[in-house]
């Protein structure tokens, strides 16, 4: 398989990247700032800024699924469910399966099942609220006609259901590896 991550130098896309490998897929690597640089044949890095889209529409054009791993620097937390949405717009576009690595802000509150954890202080401090409601808006983002669309493409339907994960971050690679077949099987 052929797979595209982007934000492949970030904590959770440099795990999805080293696991795509080790499985014997091909990856091309995106990053904003410093791509991956490797004599691993299976790995292209590449420098790639999700707000350019046409270059997005070509790095999609040339995968089988895409993961998108991005974190915006401090002060442009509020452009992600934008950038979310134009990223998926052009992976449907592409005919691409797409999997968001997001934040926990969509999550219900341990304490208390009616709210959300972006609104439970003990949870998600108040220095963190940016980056969490910029989460729950990117969440928001994701569940466009077209994102549902890619969910269920060529198959028809979702079986099995979403059911709540809990995974350390480790882990998160071998999910994304396998949600496909999860979901799509």
């Amino acid at each position: 398989m052929r797979i595209a991550v982007f934000g492949a130098t970030g904590m959770a896309g440099r795990e999805i990247v080293a696991e795509g490998i080790r499985r014997g897929h091909r990856v091309t690597a995106g990053s904003r700032t410093n791509p991956l640089s490797s004599s691993v044949e299976a790995l292209a890095p590449v420098r790639i800024d999700v707000a350019d889209r046409q270059h997005v529409e070509r790095v999609l054009s040339t995968v089988d699924a895409a993961v998108l791993s991005v974190r915006l620097p401090s002060g442009r937390e509020r452009e992600i469910a934008g950038l979310t949405g134009s990223f998926l717009d052009a992976a449907h576009v592409a005919d691409v399966l797409v999997l968001i690595v997001g934040g926990s802000a969509p999550l219900r509150s341990p304490d208390d099942p009616s709210v959300l954890v972006v609104d439970d202080r003990d949870v998600v401090p108040e220095a963190w609220l940016p980056i969490a409601r910029a989460s729950l808006a990117q969440f928001a983002a994701t569940m466009s006609a077209a994102t549902i669309q890619l969910m269920v493409k060529s198959q028809g339907s979702m079986r099995g259901g979403l059911e709540p994960l809990r995974c350390r971050w480790t882990d998160l690679a071998r999910v994304v590896l396998t949600v496909r077949w999860i979901l799509f099987a």
